[in-house]
């Protein structure tokens, strides 16, 4: 007999109704060690338990309390908008769960089911919007057990289970493919900025005819250091006693193309004031004072967007040394040790905070040719090899002089800059794309779980027109990254061959968002005709019955092929 439809054979029950009342509170018993799993035990992104820690009986928590068993799912109650859910598998049987857990031990329902049902879009959604309290988001274990499910009989369960599996396998496959092309992006950039600091990047032609300055000096590495010193001796030694910088100690360094050099960083500093840390403690927010600049404000060879803080100018007088000029170079000395970047012009006359150093370059070296050395791989290594204290990592400054980059002629610095910049550019239109490409994925995997627990129902009132705008926009906003790639790395890019809107949702069951449609029917988003020519064949397919549209949550929609 062939079993009914799904959608006819389900009950609308709530959590509470597929589980039971009450798991054991007793705690760990007896002497010994136990295993305990906490909300910091959790992989949001996996969906595991994979920092399970074991603890001595007598140093329990005061949350250690919920005696757990295989097949329970543990929810956080605790910022439910992270979904923090995870199943308990056999061999953590018998662990002591947290009590800012709800366990759901399923009583009429498989226990995956459950997994999955509290991982849905509208779970998620009711939960966070249940939030008690500001400072510390939860909910309670009642919010979780009354959210309600449209339930099939247990051999239904298992199916629909079955069949979520199946979809999430090769999905994983598909992000896990993503990821670990992630790491080969970040891997590349570290490679660009080795060979250009290694002299392979932007190969010195030792044979050309070399210029020279005015004095009919010859303008490699060493000329440029010497001069360098020379007016950094003239104008101190004016100020009263002069001490010249330590030379570079390098016996351990690997060899520089013949017309470069090594320096030490104090050698390249305007004068001795040339590096210090900023404002130790900023007092009040000033809304008209000056730019304070602090870690979280910068990140690699860049600003992060953050909103920046003002303070007191006179609290910035007091700081003279680390006011910003044009030219000087941001790094972070505390926390996130290692970020830096040139200031930008607009900030010129700000601050910093006591976490980040200023450095101030000679006029005679580039500002971004120093920064990208400061970012390479043999810097970033010295700076973790080198941070002291635990509770709040930081580096040295007196350490930070010490250090050697590599120093060639000023011609052949703003030759690397240019070509690190090529390149470094090209490699973030890739990672926006392995992040667009996974923000995608994550959105598929809600409309899985979605359309696994609550049916198809299409989504009244949705405009094609609109959707259409918004791919439009999404790609040309993003400076149609695929296809400003160079030809040399397209080439080894293996392109879609174009097919038509029902062969792909026929393979796809639970069904495609229209973007990740467009992409996979191998239309061009450059080519607005083919943009014009894709939504005039959904609206076809959609007015004759053949594709109908999903909704996934309030603002997102997927595609499906009618059976």
């Amino acid at each position: 007999m062939t079993p009914a439809p799904l959608e006819t054979n389900r009950t609308k029950s709530s959590l509470g109704d597929l589980s039971e009342d009450r798991v054991a509170q007793d705690g760990p018993q007896g002497p010994g060690d136990f295993i305990y799993i906490d909300i910091g035990s959790i992989d949001r992104e996996t969906k595991r338990i994979i920092g399970a820690k074991v603890l001595q009986s007598s140093k329990a928590p005061s949350r250690a309390r919920q005696v757990l068993r295989k097949g329970d799912v543990v929810v956080s109650m605790t910022r439910p908008n992270l979904n923090a859910v995870a199943i308990v598998p056999p061999d953590l049987d018998g662990a002591i769960g947290s009590t800012g857990f709800h366990v759901l031990r399923a009583k009429d329902a498989e226990p995956h089911f459950l997994f999955y049902a509290v991982q849905t879009p509208d779970f998620v959604d009711e939960m966070s919007a249940r939030v008690q309290g500001a400072l510390y988001p939860a909910i309670r274990p009642r919010d979780i057990s009354s959210f309600a499910i449209l339930a099939p009989p247990r051999s239904d369960q298992r199916r629909i289970v079955s069949e979520i599996e199946e979809q999430l396998t090769k999905f994983e496959v598909g992000v896990n493919a993503l990821r670990r092309a992630h790491v080969n992006v970040g891997r590349f950039r570290a490679a660009i900025l080795q060979a250009a600091f290694d002299g392979h990047l932007v190969l010195a032609d030792s044979n050309r005819e070399r210029t020279e300055d005015v004095e009919g000096k010859r303008d490699d590495g060493k000329s440029l250091l010497a001069r360098i010193l020379s007016e950094r001796r003239t104008n101190l030694k004016s100020r009263g006693r002069y001490e010249e910088p330590s030379p570079p100690r390098i016996e351990d360094l690997p060899p520089l193309p013949r017309s470069w050099t090594w320096v030490t960083i104090e050698q390249l500093l305007r004068n001795d004031s040339g590096l210090g840390y900023g404002i130790l403690k900023p007092g009040r927010e000033d809304p008209y004072g000056v730019p304070m600049i602090r870690v979280m404000d910068i990140g690699d060879g860049k600003l992060s967007g953050t909103e920046i803080l003002r303070v007191d100018p006179k609290l910035s007088d007091e700081f003279k040394r680390t006011v910003l000029e044009s030219g000087d170079i941001l790094l972070a000395v505390m926390a996130t040790v290692g970020r830096c970047t040139v200031v930008p012009e607009h900030l010129v006359g700000a601050n910093v905070n006591r976490a980040l150093a200023v450095i101030k370059p000679t006029h005679l070296v580039s500002s971004k040719f120093m920064e990208l050395a400061i970012r390479s791989p043999r810097i970033q290594h010295l700076f973790q090899m080198n941070k002291i204290g635990s509770a709040q990592a930081r580096i040295n400054l007196s350490s930070l002089r010490t250090y050697c980059l590599p120093l060639p002629p000023r011609d052949e610095q703003e030759r690397i800059v240019q070509e690190v910049e090529r390149r470094l550019s090209v490699v973030e239109k890739i990672e926006a794309a392995i992040s667009r490409c996974l923000q995608r994925a994550s959105r598929l995997r809600q409309a899985i779980l979605q359309r696994a627990f609550f049916g198809s129902a299409p989504l009244a009132g949705t405009n094609l027109e609109t959707g259409k705008t918004a791919l439009i926009r999404s790609y040309t906003e993003d400076a149609m990254t695929t296809w400003s790639v160079p030809r040399t790395l397209m080439s080894k890019i293996p392109t879609l061959a174009k097919s038509t809107v029902l062969e792909i949702l026929a393979n796809e069951s639970f069904g495609v968002t229209p973007e990740d449609l467009f992409v996979l029917s191998g239309r061009n988003p450059a080519n607005i005709d083919q943009v014009e020519e894709f939504f005039a064949e959904l609206r076809e397919l959609l007015a004759e019955g053949r594709i109908e549209e999903l909704r996934v949550n309030k603002a997102s929609v997927v595609l499906r092929a009618k059976s």
